[in-house]
């Protein structure tokens, strides 16, 4: 037992060593030519309505960061060109852009190059205290947890085998809690996440009572009027604004029809409860709104803590997907698809259980432990319900009799149309009362529920032959809806993005698509007898086939403009809940692989881990720390 404390002491201590020697090196120019902050206030002249701030070394300076200090009434671009001065002594003209906001008093922008000629411009009417140039040490306590966190990971994969082997549960919730929070931490009280704003939106007046009062702060978020920011030190300014007297403003109020929350937003109460206790203990605003967080994230590894643990198969496989940057991503913001995810994939693993317990027969809680897992993953998307056919796929040995089957199928064949119904019956009903503004996309657009559905209906051919094309073509998945994210492949969309922060670049895909191969094709020996008979493999791939079609027929319906020829808003990231059981249809005794279990999760692991430094250091570090 001493030894084991000594080890892990030992491993924590290196590990903070290496990141902090990391660290130093971060600020390798600021110690080795540190100088005090250079003041260029009045070093400006006058051109074309702009005031142009210069700076000009004859030895080329370190410059870490430009601040420009002031008063500003409104949102504010300023522009700064420079000359910078590699390692080698070549010249390079270069360009940024940054924005001022009124909320935050001093902007930054951070350059981290050698420079001897700099020009900041900024428009004559915007109040300007101060302009200053630094190259002060600062360290970066984001930085620094993620390299302590990410190399501690690295020794726990590695040297830990038996917390591996035998825990593999333990190891998820420790890393899933661990990354998490750092998640929450890191992203802040921002909107990063798809539809941050309209999810918080829904908790913020779930865990409001039949008043809800808007303060300015959280006004400003649902209405999309939180600054961005780009550096450490504005989202420190930004912070304190949100916390301020003047966030705390009460801007309005509004009735609620109802304490009563309906089942379609259900998957928020665990958020919502959790933001309520925030506003009990007196957080912030910014600390409550991160605290509400861990609503989900806490029920989330909850979730698959159980199904890894209960899992008799496929253990390295859930834990590898639910711990892949996107789906963690999910489960630690203001969003319903990391518990939809969690849910059915408990459901599922219930499912493969029951189904490999040949000869046993099935219990009541059994069935109600599948059945209700799958409810609740499909109460936000009902259109994950079918899941629920699997249940026909058991044998009559697992029943007591052929009538208590054909009761229990019967009561599960009307359990699958009332779900069904609840996520069809208002589009039809509308339909009927001839409601034509009855749905679509609440952000605007030419969207409607009723309006589309007439339309399909009208032209049933040519409906079917546009889910097929698009369903086929994998033009459409989306990240956030940009343009030039459009072309991104969908595997990085579906594990390697971060909603509105990006995803990162293709060459990843080079590491991501053979682990997801290994995973999918490769089952580790412990898994090598997973196998479904075929015909039970095909009935399953029918079921997922009508899933894929009610995915992109509900986003037709929805999220796309009457009559539009093609189908907007279905993302990779929709696909996640049916990768479970789409690995019980690839696993098969095909391939082989000698690898013994320990290092196939090995192996797996560390490129997880990887994938996750990388997310986190190029989609949040570099563009907002």
């Amino acid at each position: 037992m001493k030894k084991k404390f000594l080890k892990f002491f030992m491993a924590v201590f290196l590990s903070l060593l290496l990141a902090g020697i990391i660290e130093a090196g971060y600020n390798y120019h600021s110690l080795i030519e540190h100088y005090e902050p250079i003041d260029i206030t009045w070093n400006y002249q006058e051109n074309k309505g702009n005031r142009v701030y210069s700076f000009e070394s004859e030895n080329p300076v370190y410059i870490k960061k430009i601040q420009i200090s002031g008063h500003y009434e409104k949102e504010t671009r300023y522009h700064i060109t420079y000359t910078s001065v590699n390692d080698f002594g070549v010249e390079e003209e270069k360009a940024l852009m940054d924005t001022m906001y009124p909320q935050i008093s001093v902007a930054t922008t951070n350059i981290g190059e050698k420079v001897n000629k700099m020009e900041i411009t900024v428009a004559n009417k915007t109040e300007v205290d101060q302009v200053l140039v630094s190259n002060e040490v600062q360290i970066n306590k984001y930085r620094v947890l993620l390299y302590f966190l990410v190399i501690f990971s690295f020794y726990l994969i590695l040297f830990e085998r038996e917390f591996l082997e035998k825990k593999l549960e333990y190891f998820f919730l420790i890393y899933a809690l661990v990354f998490g929070v750092f998640l929450i931490l890191i992203a802040g009280p921002r909107s990063v996440t798809w539809d941050e704003e309209i999810h918080y939106e829904r908790v913020y007046k779930i865990a409001s009572d039949q008043t809800v009062e808007w303060s300015r702060s959280a006004d400003d978020f649902v209405n999309r009027k939180i600054p961005s920011y780009n550096t450490k030190d504005e989202f420190a300014q930004l912070k304190n604004y949100l916390n301020s007297e003047e966030g705390k403003e009460l801007v309005r109020t509004e009735k609620k029809d109802s304490m009563f929350v309906s089942y379609d937003l259900r998957t928020y109460i665990p958020m919502a409860i959790f933001y309520q206790l925030a506003k009990w203990f007196h957080l912030s605003f910014s600390n409550a709104y991160m605290f509400g967080k861990l609503g989900n994230l806490f029920l989330y590894v909850i979730l698959l803590f159980w199904a890894i643990r209960l899992s008799k198969k496929g253990k390295i496989f859930i834990t590898a997907i639910s711990l892949m940057p996107t789906v963690l991503f999910q489960g630690s913001m203001y969003t319903y698809d990391g518990l939809v995810y969690a849910f059915l994939v408990l459901g599922c693993v219930l499912w493969k259980n029951e189904f490999e317990r040949k000869n046993e027969k099935m219990s009541w809680y059994s069935a109600a432990g599948i059945i209700g897992c799958i409810i609740l993953g499909s109460l936000s998307k009902a259109i994950y319900i079918p899941l629920l056919l699997g249940l026909f796929l058991f044998p009559t040995a697992k029943f007591a009799d052929k009538k208590t089957e054909r009761v229990f199928k019967g009561l599960l064949f009307g359990i699958f149309l009332l779900i069904l119904w609840t996520f069809v019956i208002p589009a039809i009903a509308n339909t009927v009362a001839g409601n034509l503004s009855y749905g679509g996309d609440a952000r605007g657009g030419d969207t409607s529920t009723v309006r589309q559905l007439i339309s399909m209906l009208k032209h049933p051919f040519s409906t079917v032959k546009l889910l097929l094309e698009n369903i086929t073509s994998l033009e459409n998945f989306r990240n956030v809806g940009r343009a030039e994210l459009d072309d991104v492949i969908a595997s990085n969309l579906m594990f390697l993005a971060f909603g509105g922060n990006g995803v990162l670049s293709a060459k990843w895909s080079l590491f991501l698509l053979p682990l997801l191969g290994m995973l999918f094709f490769v089952p580790s020996q412990e898994d090598r007898q997973s196998v479904l008979p075929l015909k039970t493999k095909l009935a399953q791939g029918v079921i997922l086939l009508i899933i894929l079609a009610l995915i992109w027929t509900a986003l037709y319906l929805s999220f796309t403009p009457v009559g539009q020829a093609s189908i907007d808003g279905v993302q990779a990231r929709y696909y996640l809940p049916l990768l479970l059981p789409l690995a019980y249809i690839t696993w098969g005794n095909g391939f082989q692989s000698n690898l013994k279990t320990i290092t196939y999760r090995r192996i797996t692991l560390c490129f997880v881990n990887i994938f996750m430094f990388q997310c986190i250091y190029q989609l949040f570090l570099m563009r907002t720390c």
